[in-house]
């Protein structure tokens, strides 16, 4: 009888100690899967089960995540490619209105990404990507018909309210769905959408600038990708899953698997309660800015490639036809910096951080490279190309981060709060680096490479700040007495209000 009572005592010390008076209060609101295991007794399972149950999550999730990251690579790059097919020219642009028209689909971005983060909570989050999806098909297409910059730019921020959804919505269910250990590997799974979406986005361009119709080559980009896009926002409507725990795919007893052997992440599942003291928590925590201040200074010089990337190819002296083509193995340096950075930070430990700072080398030397070298004779331009192409390092920043996300921040408001302080940084990171891009400093474009420079550097010393963080606060709970509460992990608790929670670098 002293024993029990010594263990309820030790219990409301715990949730004392985190400003919650009452244990009971706690668990009547917490996160969908306790449900679940309540309602069913723990059940064992081998490693093997467990492998089998991962690769039939595998071939489900990462299917749809990857197409899906494709073709909003895709669809978000028609303004690039349609650029050197004589959209500019077609619609009058001058001045810095193209710079602009990048700038203008993340002013709509930076709308719907809290708006997106909040119907994460009340709606099914693949059922409201999938709706988005449709809608921002039905705009690509309606881009055919602008005829001035008024129209053009009218037409990028809704794309912008549109687009808001996906990557969010895929860091959320990677760390749904994934064991910390599992995540590295299965972000780069999906975000390499991107490196594919360039290498073969540049053979459609190829394809499609070489249409000839009384409609202009370069509005054959917004229909056929609008089209595509439309139909498969369908399929993701009605068959991607949630949650492990109520995933249609898996039978009852690969649901309870699939939930129990996630307990060690400490992030649960989801919660559709909007938790005020998660929200403060988000806008007060170190590591969501520090991690805010990464996303920023990262998309800047991202920002320029992707929306100057072929301009500046263009500048070189090459062909409209060449532009897209010789863009094409900067998808190829992606994809292997990606899958390498992938496994690596799947199996080294700790070693998400570094990764990020390792990563911005390259671009760093890329970018100067690019600057610095003349665009003649040829053998200069060829070692210009190759600089060029080594920037694509950068995306592997992005798997540090998002990686972050989904194993360091726990409490589903906390992480739909953190994910839109995170995605509003990346959008105003995009608004700004068209702007260093001044049309009368092209081809050099001196303050736009300038910044690159900058925001590579400032690239490589913020992940070691963050891990400097995580060791201060991982070493700071070490030293405080470990309580043990049964589910505890799955009370929608947040990283600082979970004692067993530890930090990975």
């Amino acid at each position: 009888m002293s024993e029990e009572k010594e263990t309820v005592d030790v219990k409301q010390q715990y949730v004392d100690s985190d400003g919650v008076n009452d244990l009971m209060a706690l668990k009547s609101n917490p996160d969908v899967a306790l449900k679940l295991l309540e309602e069913n007794d723990e059940i064992e399972y081998t490693p093997e089960e467990e492998k089998k149950l991962l690769r039939k999550i595998d071939r489900h999730m990462i299917f749809f995540m990857f197409f899906t990251y494709f073709w909003q690579f895709m669809d978000k790059n028609t303004l690039s490619n349609s650029a050197v097919f004589g959209l500019s020219e077609d619609l009058n642009l001058h001045g810095q209105q193209y710079s602009w028209a990048g700038s203008l689909f993340y002013f709509g971005y930076l709308v719907g990404q809290p708006i997106a983060s909040r119907c994460f909570q009340l709606l099914p989050i693949p059922k409201y990507v999938a709706i988005c999806f449709v809608c921002w098909s039905i705009i690509l297409v309606c881009t055919t018909a602008t005829e001035n910059f008024a129209g053009l730019a009218c037409i990028r921020f809704f794309l912008g309210v549109a687009e808001a959804t996906v990557s969010p919505a895929w860091v959320i269910l990677t760390s749904i769905w994934y064991k910390k250990d599992e995540q590295p590997l299965r972000v780069t799974s999906w975000f390499i959408g991107n490196a594919v979406g360039v290498i073969f986005g540049g053979l459609i361009a190829y394809g499609l600038g070489h249409i000839h119709s009384s409609i202009a080559s370069w509005k054959w980009f917004y229909v056929i990708y609008g089209i595509i896009t439309f139909f498969w926002g369908w399929v993701i409507f009605f068959f991607l899953a949630e949650s492990p725990a109520t995933a249609k795919f898996l039978t009852d007893r690969e649901r309870l698997i699939a939930v129990q052997r996630l307990r060690d992440n400490r992030t649960g599942i989801k919660n559709t309660t909007f938790k005020i003291e998660q929200a403060k928590e988000a806008l007060l925590d170190p590591q969501v800015w520090l991690i805010v201040l990464l996303e920023f200074a990262g998309c800047l010089p991202a920002g320029g490639i992707q929306n100057f990337g072929n301009i500046i190819i263009k500048s070189f002296g090459f062909s409209a036809f060449d532009t897209v083509l010789i863009n094409m193995p900067s998808g190829v340096v992606q994809g292997l910096t990606l899958t390498i950075a992938g496994v690596i930070i799947s199996k080294v430990p700790n070693f998400c951080c570094d990764m990020q700072s390792i990563a911005m080398i390259p671009c760093i030397i890329g970018t100067t490279l690019v600057k610095k070298l003349p665009n003649s004779p040829n053998s200069t331009r060829a070692g210009k190309m190759v600089a060029f192409w080594i920037q694509y390092s950068n995306t592997v920043a992005n798997v540090g981060i998002f990686t972050l996300m989904t194993r360091n921040i726990s409490g589903f408001t906390k992480k739909t709060v953190a994910s839109s302080m995170i995605f509003i940084a990346y959008c105003v990171a995009m608004i700004a680096a068209p702007q260093f891009f001044k049309e009368d400093q092209a081809p050099g474009y001196e303050e736009g490479f300038n910044m690159m420079i900058s925001g590579w550097v400032v690239s490589l010393v913020l992940p070691q700040i963050l891990k400097y963080y995580y060791k201060y606060e991982n070493k700071r709970r070490d030293k405080r007495e470990e309580v043990s509460v049964l589910n505890e992990e799955f009370f929608d608790l947040t990283d600082k209000a979970q004692h067993g929670f530890r930090y990975t670098l």
